[in-house]
């Protein structure tokens, strides 16, 4: 475990040697044991050598002066601490801690740590972005079914403990018992939840809770809140991780970014020869804030104010990948803005195929992939071919009672991005660089049906390949009738539903 910079200065002189942090060591030290042990908060700093143990159970060894990166507990041999003890003419931790506090009263200390427990917008966080309800601070929530969700504790969220697991709490903070809120790890501010986040795999977002630190709860998000909830009866804020710069967004689990030349971009895909940006209503839909979804006419930068509040904003592509994955037939999404109150999340039907950069507002593009060797995704208009195995395979048909892979150019034909097709010879691994970059990929089968769905005469398509750069599509004009499985590339073969 890697300690940050320094965050707690303390200035002491002279005498004033026993650092301030030295009060937070256990007054009931057991004389019979080996170490002497104490909660940190994250920033707080080492007084003497000892060791550390964080929110991930890692235990480290520790020099003085180094930072907790999180919260945990700290501990030193009780001989060190006896030691100390001697020095300063002390009999016990407890003499320790009040010298301490008296020593207090004439030292000067600084802190980039502060506390957050005002009910109103919390700190500024870095790589977060806080989530507001009307300009105040709020819980987490997410709209499901045109409802206001406050997640579900497992699916979306953990609550972190003080001995570095996580739990579930049963009703409302309120009516927890003693036992279980001592468990809870409090945080000094959002910074302490954040920290926990970034600490935590998957984790998202964070919800912080309460109005003193005895009191606080933090929530580990997995999932991505859109939206926050002001509480009157108790202080609540909900961050989450952001992504604004233009250029490759972050990487999100099922889902392919397509890229511009290596830049982010928005959702294109090519018609007639054309780079199109897909229509309204017939290729994507905008969601709102309420759970509807809405198309705008004309440019972002030329609505007005009240059609801008009611869109349903996102801190991240992550946020809108989400919402792709609650909305029926959503096959990818774009984001595009620089800021949580400008951004804008478009939920496609069709597939993109391209992406095209902006260099006047950020765009980032994503398609659900479907590379897995196994049964493709369901493409509305199209029934895909399996073997008796009910394995996807490359599509087939016999021919004088053999097994035909068809030709190119007589049944299907391959299409490339710039809108023309081509015939590959020989094996797609015995393809030259140039020939393989000039192909059009796809992210899933949904892309090659809606490749097929534009071109004349096609009634079936088949996909091939593991990654977005090796996949292939042959738009057929035949009909295949069987399909034949690979074991050394992954092939699909759908075929338009009569």
């Amino acid at each position: 475990m890697r300690f940050f910079p320094f965050v707690l200065v303390t200035s002491v002189v002279g005498d004033d040697l026993v650092n301030d942090d030295m009060q937070l060591l256990q007054s009931r030290k057991d004389k019979q044991s080996q170490e002497a042990c104490m909660q940190v908060l994250t920033g707080e700093e080492a007084p003497i050598e000892g060791t550390f143990i964080g929110v991930n159970n890692h235990k480290v060894d520790v020099s003085v002066g180094d930072v907790a990166p999180t919260p945990g507990t700290f501990c030193v041999p009780s001989t060190s601490l006896a030691l100390l003890e001697r020095s300063f003419g002390l009999s016990s931790a407890g003499d320790i801690e009040a010298a301490v506090t008296s020593k207090r009263r004439k030292t000067t200390t600084t802190s980039t740590t502060s506390t957050n427990y005002e009910a109103g917008p919390g700190m500024v966080i870095e790589g977060y972005t806080e989530l507001y309800d009307d300009g105040k601070s709020g819980a987490c929530r997410y709209m499901e079914a045109g409802e206001l969700s406050k997640g579900s504790c497992g699916d979306d969220f953990l609550v972190p403990q003080k001995n570095g697991s996580t739990t579930c709490l049963v009703g409302k903070y309120s009516e927890q018992t003693a036992e279980v809120i001592a468990a809870l790890q409090t945080a000094s501010s959002p910074k302490a939840c954040a920290e926990l986040c970034d600490a935590t795999d998957g984790c998202l977002a964070f919800e912080m809770s309460g109005a003193s630190l005895e009191e606080t709860k933090c929530e580990m998000w997995m999932s991505s809140p859109t939206l926050s909830q002001h509480s009157s009866s108790r202080p609540h804020w909900c961050y989450a991780k952001s992504n604004y710069e233009a250029g490759p967004g972050m990487v999100i689990e099922g889902y392919a970014e397509l890229y511009d030349d290596g830049k982010s971009g928005a959702c294109r895909y090519m018609e007639a020869g054309e780079l199109s940006k897909g229509s309204c209503g017939d290729d994507f839909l905008v969601p709102q804030k309420d759970g509807s979804t809405t198309c705008l006419v004309g440019k972002y930068s030329a609505q007005t104010a009240e059609v801008i509040a009611a869109l349903q904003t996102a801190s991240s592509p992550q946020t809108c990948a989400e919402l792709c994955d609650k909305t029926e037939g959503c096959g990818a999404f774009e984001m595009s803005g620089g800021t949580l109150e400008a951004t804008k999340c478009e939920m496609w039907t069709s597939t993109p195929t391209f992406s095209q950069h902006s260099t006047s507002r950020p765009h980032w593009c994503y398609a659900k992939l479907n590379y897995e060797a196994s049964p493709g995704m369901a493409v509305a208009g199209y029934s895909e071919l399996r073997d008796d195995e009910g394995q996807s395979g490359a599509c087939r048909y016999m021919d004088a009672e053999e097994l035909s892979k068809g030709t190119c150019g007589s049944d299907f034909t391959v299409p490339q991005k710039d809108g023309n097709t081509t015939c590959l010879v020989g094996k797609y691994d015995e393809q030259t660089a140039e020939v393989i970059d000039a192909l059009q990929t796809a992210g899933n089968p949904k892309a090659c049906g809606d490749l097929c769905d534009r071109t004349e005469n096609c009634v079936a398509f088949e996909m091939s390949g593991g990654t977005l750069a090796s996949t292939k599509c042959e738009l057929w004009s035949a009909t295949p009738t069987l399909n034949q499985f690979s074991s050394s590339r992954p092939h699909w073969c759908y075929v338009k539903s009569s």
